[in-house]
């Protein structure tokens, strides 16, 4: 979510973040409720084009996102 509202030129709605709680095995985020259709119900009706033009900024910028490794 930090992504995309850093991100402006995505033009993604984010929730704002109330809360969350990163303990292993008690994870959660408690965020604002926005109106509107989720991703996953809409994509196999969104157009080829328009799935790569979602995906390809995650992609490209993959490499800035940190690692989390857990032994």
């Amino acid at each position: 979510m930090l992504y995309c509202q850093r991100h402006t030129e995505l033009n993604i709605p984010t929730p704002v973040v109330y809360a969350y709680n990163c303990t292993y095995g008690s994870e959660f985020i408690a965020t604002e409720y926005l109106d509107g259709d989720t991703l996953s119900h809409v994509w196999l009706d969104i157009p080829e084009e328009d799935k790569q033009n979602v995906i390809n900024p995650f992609h490209e910028d993959k490499s800035e996102l940190p690692v989390n490794r857990r032994n």
